[in-house]
Formats: structure tokens, sequence, C-alpha cells
């Protein structure tokens, strides 16, 4: 991450060992790196999930080259349209998609002016519209996630939600 991105200001993660070392603490130190604990709320472990799987798909069968592979996947992945927020990791990141290989056979759009203070104000529009865009997608995928959760409700105990079914009358009509 630090050499595709630069260093951060924070690093937010789990308590996991390896970010509680000695060693972990002390290069955060030197590079001045503020850690934060927080809660995911599985979040992490579902993209962990979710590159895992598809990385398995990409490596040979004895699973020792997957750091071969690794970095075609991420180029994939981050080119790849989000299903929650309609848009690339790329796009969301850096408000451009990604040039591929594949355009050099199937051409690409050309590119507007990237030089001079309009292109860095169009830039700057362009990513406020991208992350506004981003946070209403978000915002409907969770309403549509909790939605589904409480309707999926379960046995009703304590605690737990639930779904309240309320007869017509041609539910009764069937009796």
């Amino acid at each position: 991450m630090i050499c595709l991105f630069g260093v951060p200001l924070e690093l937010h993660s789990d308590q996991g060992r390896k970010f509680e070392s000695d060693l972990f603490q002390r290069i955060c130190e030197k590079i001045e790196l503020q850690k934060k604990r927080t809660q995911s709320d599985g979040m992490v472990e579902q993209i962990n999930r979710t590159l895992n799987h598809y990385l398995a798909k990409m490596v040979s069968s004895h699973q020792r080259d997957w750091d071969k592979h690794l970095p075609f996947f991420l180029m994939a992945y981050h080119s790849a349209i989000h299903e929650l927020t309609g848009q690339t990791l790329a796009k969301v990141l850096f408000g451009l998609e990604l040039k591929l290989l594949c355009n050099l056979v199937f051409g690409t759009r050309p590119d507007e002016d990237v030089v001079g203070e309009d292109y860095i104000l169009r830039m700057w529009k362009k990513m406020d519209d991208i992350h506004e865009q981003v946070c209403y997608q978000l915002n409907i995928a969770s309403d549509r996630i909790k939605e589904h959760y409480n309707i999926q409700g379960g046995w009703l105990s304590r605690g737990r939600p639930s779904l309240a079914i309320q007869p017509t009358e041609e539910t009764w009509s069937v009796f």
C-alpha cells in the first residue's frame, strides 16, 4: 500500500497480533503513522474472502505462485465495476478509469486535456460528483441489506427482528 499510495496519515486496524507487535509499533513511530483501532463490522473480512476467492482461481494447483499473479488480479479488481457503488475502485480513488491492455485492441475515447487550472477544477468537481454518487449508492445498498436482514428475521425470539404479516381478505377466502 505504501509503495502505491505513499504513507497514510492513519491506519485503521483490528487488534490482531501483527498490528500490536513491537516491530509494527516502531515502524509506525518511524514513519509517523497514527494507528487507530476500529471495528469493521466484517467488511475487511468480506473483502479478504473476495480477494482470496478470485486470486485462488488464478494461481496454479500448488498455490506457490500467487504473488506473481497479484498485480494482474489487482488491476482487474480495481477496474471492475463494484456492485454496490456502480463505480470502479480506480474511478473512486483517482477520478479516472484505468487504461487497460484491451484498450490497445478496442481503442479508447480521446482524453480531455490534462494540464492547467481548468483540468484541476474539472477533476475536483468530478471527484466530488463520484464520491456523492458512491455515498448515495452505498446508502441504497445499506437500506436494501437492512431490509433483507429484517425480512429474514428468523424465528421469533427476544432481540431478533421479525416480520409481521397481516392477512388480507384474499388470504381468508382460501379457507
